[in-house]
């Protein structure tokens, strides 16, 4: 009787391995396809206000819980190879330039700017937090962002 027990657990434990992966593997892989996708900003660069255009069009980039809005834009800038100067310290942060149109280019009040669905950044690009969902966009200013409609 204990040996015909012992046979039936044994062959469930067997069903229930083999079962298990075979019923679980594609449900999880479009779980995580499904969280990649959920998982994105979109980011674009522009320089419209000097007539040079979208140097990037929005792309989506694939975040985590300690992206900013300048850790998605040099995710982004990097895979497409796009040059970009920053200029750091301790407690300062500035996109220099990007793609060779750098700040003070076209006049001493011209330079980068972001925003974050349409809200220019009141901290630096490297503090400010992004989420899911989120558009972030870069554009160049050539009046302290007044053209931009940024709100001082």
């Amino acid at each position: 009787m204990n040996k015909k027990f012992g046979l039936i657990i044994l062959a469930m434990a067997l069903f229930s391995i083999n079962a298990i992966p075979a019923m679980s593997a594609p449900d999880l892989q479009t779980t995580v396809a499904s969280s990649k996708e959920q998982s994105t900003v979109m980011v674009s660069v522009s320089a419209k206000t000097i007539n040079k255009g979208e140097l990037l069009t929005p792309t989506a980039v694939q975040i985590d819980d300690d992206s900013t809005a300048w850790s998605v834009l040099k995710k982004v800038l990097d895979e497409k190879k796009i040059k970009y100067e920053v200029q750091q310290s301790k407690n300062d942060f500035y996109v220099v330039s990007i793609d060779g149109i750098a700040t003070e280019s076209d006049d001493k009040n011209s330079g980068w700017m972001y925003s974050v669905n349409g809200v220019y950044g009141q901290v630096c690009a490297n503090q400010c937090k992004v989420k899911k969902g989120d558009k972030v966009e870069w554009n160049y200013t050539t009046n302290l962002g007044k053209d931009l409609g940024a709100k001082e």
